[in-house]
């Protein structure tokens, strides 16, 4: 009896912690996207974000709160620009590019998630 109560346990908690990660986006390092691009081709969302900014963290959680959707569309690359040396050149924080998969790029600066999502249904 108490071996089956720790049976049905470890596998509620598998099932939990699986739908806990099902629900964030996967994100990865240029490496692993191009890597991953090789064998799958799906577009890149790269995001420029930092910690102190408040909009990056709404896009995240936007995007983590679709995540089971877009994980399947695209690959996930986060650049952190919190040393502003790191991310020279970018004026408005955050900005995205999408890269799709004929090799054009979608530039979305200081997004909504309007602007998000219209450039994710307009791919391909």
């Amino acid at each position: 009896k108490h071996r089956m109560m720790i049976y049905r346990f470890s596998i509620i908690l598998m099932m939990t912690l699986n739908m806990a990660t099902a629900q964030e986006i996967n994100w990865m390092s240029e490496v692993q996207a191009e890597e991953a691009f090789e064998i799958k081709q799906k577009p890149i969302f790269i995001l420029y974000s930092a910690d102190w900014c408040r909009n990056c963290k709404k896009i995240k959680k936007f995007l983590n709160k679709n995540a089971e959707k877009l994980n399947k569309k695209m690959y996930f690359v986060n650049i952190d620009c919190t040393d502003e040396n790191s991310c020279e050149g970018l004026k408005l924080y955050p900005t995205s590019y999408i890269m799709e998969t004929d090799g054009s790029t979608i530039r979305i600066e200081g997004q909504t998630r309007k602007k998000i999502i219209n450039a994710i249904l307009e791919l391909n």
